[in-house]
């Protein structure tokens, strides 16, 4: 059994929300993104990218001769590959869109993606949206920012605590629609029983330190009421962004 429940608010500082997110129980498909443009390209960004995700994955769901316009991956299963071709089509969407309007120049967005089926979980990240799973009481971070902070932590360029004050803390590495082509890593794991799946912008958990959404994830009994309270949570240390927490609960 699935359950979902899925919130975005705009936050403290801003005045347009930018972050989309996409819940789809019939394909198992779960999405969040967080665009980044002005003249409210993020807000355009985010939403076509999610739009194209949960179209492909939709048709690919339903048409047996279905055309996979980048090829297919050897190393992926099916899932895999219709994650990895719904992301690249969609980069390839936002790309496009910023090159025909000016006002849309420079636009973009990060995308972290969940699919669901049988006994496996396909993910994929973009940016420095992430993913959370919580299983048997322990919280673990199951994507990868791709940030520069991300990078440099990872190779030992700086502490965590010089992290959380540093200057580029906010710069990502790679967005969906940045560049004309896009390379990220699909990867796939088993569905655990009785675990909790937590994707959310940065707005979240640039904010909420891991050890505060782990007593938010444990404390609740209901979907809603967790994701009510992270968001409450990431306002009250300042609310600096747009705050998106989508939750998926399989038991």
């Amino acid at each position: 059994m699935i359950e979902n429940f899925g919130l975005t608010d705009v936050g403290k500082k801003r005045t347009l929300n930018e972050d989309s997110f996409l819940i789809n129980a019939d394909t198992s498909l779960f999405v969040v993104a967080d665009g980044m443009g002005g003249h409210s390209a993020g807000e355009v960004a985010s939403k076509m990218a999610v739009d194209v995700i949960n179209s492909f994955i939709t048709r690919s769901y339903l048409e047996e001769e279905i055309t996979w316009p980048f090829g297919v991956d050897s190393r992926l299963s099916f899932n895999g590959n219709r994650l990895l071709t719904s992301v690249k089509l969609a980069n390839k969407r936002v790309f496009v869109a910023a090159e025909k309007r000016e006002e849309y120049t420079g636009m973009g967005t990060t995308v972290v993606a969940v699919l669901v089926k049988d006994r496996l979980m396909t993910i994929c990240s973009v940016g420095d949206s992430r993913a959370y799973l919580l299983h048997k009481g322990r919280l673990q971070r199951i994507t990868q920012d791709d940030s520069w902070i991300g990078e440099a932590l990872a190779g030992g360029i700086i502490s965590q605590a010089e992290a959380e004050s540093h200057p580029l803390r906010n710069i990502i590495t790679k967005a969906v629609g940045a560049k004309e082509q896009l390379e990220f890593e699909v990867r796939e794991m088993e569905v655990l029983s009785d675990s909790l799946l937590l994707l959310c912008t940065d707005g979240l958990h640039s904010l909420v330190k891991d050890d505060e959404i782990h007593s938010i994830l444990t404390s609740r009994p209901d979907l809603p009421a967790i994701g009510q309270a992270l968001i409450n949570s990431a306002n009250q240390h300042g609310g600096a962004d747009n705050i998106t927490a989508l939750l998926v609960r399989i038991s």
